[in-house]
């Protein structure tokens, strides 16, 4: 793997990580009835998914 590819994989992470992001605060800033009928308003904050550990980054070693 070459420098460019693992600075690719890095930025590609990171969008994916943003795009989350943005989602979560989207359907956050719903009213709260349609959080519940969309099963998001369930009194959980989820989180970004761990883009960072799925390349490797802080996750398990294996």
């Amino acid at each position: 793997m070459g420098m460019f590819d693992g600075l690719a994989r890095f930025a590609a992470a990171r969008r994916k990580a943003r795009v989350e992001h943005n989602t979560q605060l989207l359907l956050d800033s719903l009213p709260l009835e349609i959080q519940k009928d969309i099963g998001w308003g369930s009194g959980r904050r989820s989180t970004v998914s761990g883009t960072v550990s799925l390349y490797g980054w802080g996750g398990p070693q294996g």
